[in-house]
């Protein structure tokens, strides 16, 4: 559990150490609408709880990157909310690509 919890800082870690001033939060998703090269700044990151249905959520981030001219990214990482996101866009036929590794090691 120790572990777990270190991961799930390390993410909350990466979130914030990015500054981009277009962003918002959607019922407990991170939603980054900057124009760029880096994914993590124009990304759905679906890292904490939430109440709506989540192909009504899905539906939202699509219109809303549509209406930004931005591709609708989905972040699917071990503490994605709900657990089960990752098989909802496969539904919609989201594919997986470019996986991004995070290495850690106590200092």
């Amino acid at each position: 559990m120790i572990f777990l919890a270190r991961r799930q800082r390390i993410e909350e870690a990466g979130l914030n150490a990015l500054q981009t001033q277009r962003q918002l939060f959607y019922d407990g998703w991170l939603l980054r609408v900057s124009p760029g090269k880096a994914k993590r700044a124009r990304s759905v990151n679906a890292h904490f709880g939430s109440t709506l249905p989540v192909a009504v959520k899905i539906a939202h981030c699509e219109a809303l990157y549509a209406r930004h001219g931005l591709p609708a990214l989905f972040r699917i990482t071990p503490f994605v909310r709900p657990p089960d996101l990752e098989a909802a866009l496969a539904e919609r036929g989201y594919a997986s690509f470019e996986q991004t590794l995070v290495l850690a090691t106590p200092l």
